[in-house]
């Protein structure tokens, strides 16, 4: 039995989700995404199920404000099955997160700089000479050991520590919005509105409305008489919601995130992801969660837990595969040229190409430059924060999508020119 927010563990180990609301306890066969759909069917349901039962009280609660007169059974009966509808209302639904869109600010070409910064805890290095030139537009996973310095990188960028070497150099027109795991910034003694208003007294959204800071955190579940409540008196699920709503609102144009879905439920965890599709602005983002890394990011900053920090573009479980690749690969090193010679017949050492293996060996030369142009054209489509890819992201996604194909189809044929030349010169 497993109590979890990892919806990639969920789909992998679960084939039972129960669901508790106020409402009850619902039990779904399946695994995560299976009880998502059947969720969703759920929810069309019912809400046809509401409108048809709203439809019918509205015809007999007219009969009855023109006053009829009992005249016996039937008209009793028929005033008892209106008391029904009326009881049948469904009960008011948990509080739900409403997507947003807030206006931002703009972000110019130079974000950030990172050059051979260095870092160190009583001796041990947890960042060596790490270099990086951040543009408008990346987002960013950080993935690695525990302990080896990931949440220690967020600091350095948002300026909370100093490295022992290096530089870090912000652009003029970066506003950082940190979401750390601790909720260190969050004072206990003031209230929610008093919290939310020290962001923002009021919200400009994207499609040009506005809304006060009491009428938005009513929409976001927290009624009137709760917002002059303490944080203190929060539950730390509450807390980590609140700071995350009053870190968006805030229009910052470079989000830096310390494991974001940690103690805040599924709703929320969309809300953040959906706030994201749209997010214009620069992301980093520390997380365990690999749904959250794979939906969200188009490249990674890898720790070895030894100082060392490496870039990878991709997604991650383009990341993940390479990685198993080559495990495998190492698992089954090959024997030594020498012993493997000795072991090869004379007919194989001998083996000549063949006529279609020599066109072959002429066209992968030329097939592999040509993807290698492909791979470098979308490395710098994805730099770009002007790009079209910046701006859809659909076409984004494909793009990433056509990046691993590129990547992979280059080590298919240099392994393939590699076995054909070796042999063309036998």
């Amino acid at each position: 039995l497993v109590v979890s927010h990892d919806r990639w563990f969920l789909d992998a180990v679960c084939n039972v989700i129960i669901d508790i609301d106020r409402q009850g306890v619902s039990k779904y066969s399946g695994d995560y995404s299976e009880y998502l759909e059947r969720l969703e069917e759920r929810a069309h349901m019912d809400a046809s199920r509401e409108r048809r039962r709203e439809a019918i009280l509205r015809v007999e609660l007219e009969w009855l404000k023109r006053g009829p007169k009992a005249r016996g059974g039937k008209d009793k009966k028929r005033k008892e099955r209106i008391q029904n509808l009326v009881q049948g209302r469904p009960e008011a639904p948990e509080a739900q997160t409403e997507a947003f869109r807030t206006s931002q600010r703009r972000l110019g070409g130079k974000v950030l700089e990172l050059h051979q910064v260095s870092k160190a805890y009583k001796g041990r290095p947890v960042i060596t000479d790490f270099s990086y030139t951040l543009s408008a537009g990346e987002r960013i996973g950080i993935i690695g050991p525990n302990g080896s310095g990931k949440s220690t990188l967020l600091n350095l960028i948002a300026g909370t520590i100093e490295s022992d070497s290096g530089t870090v150099v912000r652009g003029e027109t970066v506003a950082i919005g940190y979401f750390d795991q601790t909720g260190s910034t969050m004072n206990n003694e003031v209230s929610i509105l008093e919290y939310v208003q020290s962001a923002a007294e009021r919200i400009y959204f994207d499609d040009g409305t506005e809304l006060t800071a009491e009428q938005f955190l009513e929409r976001f579940g927290y009624p009137r008489p709760m917002q002059s409540q303490k944080i203190e008196k929060l539950s730390g699920g509450e807390r980590r919601r609140l700071q995350l709503v009053r870190l968006l609102i805030a229009s910052p144009n470079v989000l830096l995130f310390d494991e974001p879905t940690n103690d805040i439920d599924i709703g929320t965890i969309a809300l953040l992801e959906d706030f994201l599709r749209h997010f214009k602005g620069t992301v980093i983002v520390v997380s365990h969660d690999r749904a959250f890394l794979e939906g969200m990011t188009y490249s990674l900053w890898v720790f070895d837990g030894k100082g060392n920090v490496t870039s990878y573009v991709g997604s991650y479980s383009a990341w993940r595969e390479q990685q198993e690749l080559l495990e495998q690969q190492e698992t089954a090193k090959p024997a030594p040229a020498q012993d493997r010679a000795k072991r090869e017949t004379p007919k194989m050492q001998k083996q000549k190409l063949s006529f279609k293996e020599k066109r072959e060996l002429d066209q992968l030369l030329p097939e592999i430059s040509a993807l290698e142009d492909e791979k470098a054209e979308l490395e710098a489509a994805f730099s770009r924060p002007d790009s079209a890819l910046a701006k859809d992201g659909k076409a984004s996604a494909e793009a990433h999508r056509r990046y691993e194909e590129v990547l992979r189809l280059i080590d298919e044929k240099t392994l393939r020119w590699e076995e054909l030349a070796a042999r063309s010169e036998a």
